[in-house]
């Protein structure tokens, strides 16, 4: 029995393509690599970039991020003794922090880290925490010991029945000023109480300026996380579809 006949339009064509010496020199490369023809190995390359290219996800600027990614990818491969991330856990894991943080998450179209709205409450609050420090260099000098930061110190109440699980704050602020109060020449205690009372001012206006960049970042946050559900929404729907065709969903979806 014959082989059947193809249409005139199923049919393969021969065409001639004048190429570039350094890409025929990569596409031999590649055919003998493969143990492939050049003719099949080219043609091959053409129905991969043509299905790259005429998605409609794929304009100019993801496609050169994926260039960078795949460079980044072989910077990888060649640190960890060309193990190729296929088939090496250390490869796989270092290639998949490229795709987190790497030319794809630097191209964010609006990234918190370059707003001047945001810079400039930031520097409110580095000014504060400044002002603070030469607060407390002044308090030192005076003999007294105080940090630069509020804190609230943690510990765990001990008593009859064992050790209780719930944390007492303590501030220390409060036992800082206990401190001072607490110093018997009159000259001294004052002069350490005026400045701890700018120190405590300084703690307000960190405060708030904190509060305010924040309030600003998370505006960001809460977009980026919009962005995330909607991902999530999706999977969730993958793994209803696979259930109602009687496949099993992958294990990432379920968890």
């Amino acid at each position: 029995m014959g082989r059947r006949k193809l249409p005139e339009n199923e049919k393969r064509q021969l065409h001639s393509l004048r190429l570039d010496p350094s890409v025929r020199e990569k596409i031999e490369a590649v055919a003998k690599e493969s143990g492939s023809s050049f003719a099949a190995t080219a043609e091959a390359y053409l129905k991969a970039g043509l299905s790259i290219m005429s998605h409609p996800m794929m304009p100019r600027e993801l496609l050169e991020i994926f260039i960078a990614i795949m460079d980044e990818m072989a910077e990888v491969h060649a640190l960890n003794h060309n193990k190729r991330w296929t088939i090496d856990l250390k490869t796989w894991a270092a290639c998949k922090l490229i795709f987190a943080k790497g030319p794809f998450a630097r191209r964010n179209p609006d990234n918190w880290k370059t707003d001047p709205v945001i810079d400039a409450l930031w520097k409110e609050v580095s000014e504060a925490r400044q002002s603070k420090t030469e607060t407390v260099n002044l308090l030192g000098k005076l003999g007294i010991s105080v940090h630069a930061a509020k804190q609230t110190e943690r510990f765990t109440r001990r008593g009859l029945f064992g050790t209780n699980n719930a944390m007492i704050g303590v501030d220390n602020r409060a036992q800082e000023r206990k401190q001072i109060e607490a110093i018997d020449d009159p000259v001294l205690r004052g002069q350490c109480l005026a400045i701890f009372s700018l120190l405590e001012q300084m703690d307000e206006v960190e405060d708030r300026a904190l509060k305010a960049w924040f309030q600003q970042v998370k505006l960001y946050l809460d977009r980026e996380a919009e962005g995330e559900e909607l991902y999530r929404q999706w999977r969730q729907e993958v793994v209803r579809r696979d259930m109602a065709s009687g496949n099993i969903p992958a294990f990432e979806d379920i968890v």
